[in-house]
């Protein structure tokens, strides 16, 4: 596990570096998303594909309410001005994506860190209208002065595109979550085409820990 963090700290810094320059992607331009939410940032939102699962309060003992970004609509976010900016990379030709994504956060509930680095790759092949994503998610604080509280989760799950609808199921996994013990996440998903190539995209997730509270939770964005 210690081997596990310490390479996703280091993906992460290069990936934090890198997400600050411009890149010339061989199939394209990648995909950059930077927001500033001087009143602190709102909730839900899913910024940049893939999204990795954000934690709630349930899940994150160390955090005494909501994260900034809190993806679960039946809870308030922490009102903290942020400023959070996301990379993400495509390789078609081999279906693989790598992305990064930081945001200041609230040093009294991430044990010190003033920041919160996730970075995330996988592979995500087509098959007609089926869509497979294979990946693995790693949540970083840096400076952060007690307990390691880095994570890293692993994912697998599917999609299929009916064109008015796709229905997906995913499963995430996590050894040591937030050094907590395992931690099992069944997310059922429904995303619906809008004009302008927007989304409707609704989840529903079931979470379930070793020494936490299990509990349900749901987003629409």
């Amino acid at each position: 596990m210690k081997t596990q963090k310490t390479l996703a700290a280091a993906i992460g810094a290069v990936l934090g570096l890198t997400a600050l320059q411009a890149a010339i992607a061989a199939d394209g331009s990648p995909t950059t998303v930077i927001n500033v939410y001087p009143e602190g940032a709102p909730a839900a939102a899913e910024a940049r594909p893939p999204r990795p699962r954000r934690a709630t309060t349930a899940s994150r003992p160390t955090s005494p309410s909501c994260p900034t970004t809190c993806s679960v609509a039946s809870r308030r976010p922490t009102r903290v001005p942020a400023i959070q900016g996301g990379f993400d990379y495509t390789y078609n030709p081999l279906n693989l994506y790598v992305g990064t994504w930081a945001s200041n956060v609230s040093s009294d509930g991430y044990n010190g860190a003033s920041m919160e680095l996730d970075v995330y790759a996988g592979w995500r092949p087509t098959f007609d209208n089926l869509t497979l994503d294979i990946g693995a998610l790693g949540y970083l604080y840096p400076g952060n002065d007690g307990g390691d509280i880095n994570t890293v989760e692993y994912k697998a799950g599917l999609s299929y595109d009916f064109g008015v609808v796709a229905p997906g199921a995913f499963v995430y996994y996590s050894d040591d979550w937030y050094n907590t013990g395992d931690a099992w996440r069944y997310e059922l998903s429904a995303a619906v085409p809008l004009p302008w190539e927007m989304k409707l995209v609704a989840k529903y997730g079931w979470n379930e820990f070793d020494t936490l509270i299990d509990y349900q939770d749901w987003s629409i964005a």
